[in-house]
């Protein structure tokens, strides 16, 4: 009896837990990342071999408040976690990430005149502070490209260019 009672209680657990997760409405000042919500994505970095892919996933928390995403590269034991939420000082999305090596960034998100959005702020290193901007662009065959760029020497320098596309 008290095996079934306990499988029934995680049950129970799970169900909630997942109609939390998913259940939740995104705040209206949130609605322009909505589009990457609960879709995982998958790009590939070649620089980390033949298993370097990374996985992003969007997910809403804190009552529709938040959104939280997840990188992780299986390949290099590399993880990190974004939060965005509504930064009522800037009147913009703000941003905060933090990587499993300690480096992080602070920033902002906003649209562009062009439909692309743009994440920018700074990345914080153990001696090195960036300024950096990325562009999401979504496409309608659906996929999105990131495109990184950042402030060094007196001008703007490309980095990455990743596309990422949904993981079935």
């Amino acid at each position: 009896m008290g095996k079934a009672k306990n499988i029934s209680c995680l049950i129970i657990l799970l169900i909630f837990s997942f109609i939390s997760i998913y259940g939740q409405e995104l705040d209206d000042k949130l609605k322009l990342l909505e589009p990457f919500i609960n879709t995982r994505w998958e790009a590939k970095e070649p620089r980390f071999g033949d298993e370097g892919k990374i996985e992003m996933n969007f997910e809403i928390i804190e009552n529709g408040k938040v959104i939280k995403r997840t990188d992780t590269i299986k390949a290099i034991n590399s993880t990190s976690v974004y939060l965005y939420f509504w930064d009522f000082n800037k009147q913009e999305i703000g941003v905060f990430g933090i990587h499993n090596n300690g480096n992080f960034v602070n920033g902002h998100v906003k649209e562009e005149e062009d439909g692309k959005i743009m994440v920018y702020g700074h990345g914080i290193f153990p001696n090195l502070k960036l300024e950096f901007r990325n562009t999401y662009e979504l496409s309608d065959d659906g996929k999105f490209t990131d495109n990184y760029f950042r402030y060094e020497d007196g001008k703007w320098k490309p980095g990455h260019s990743r596309v990422y596309y949904p993981i079935k």
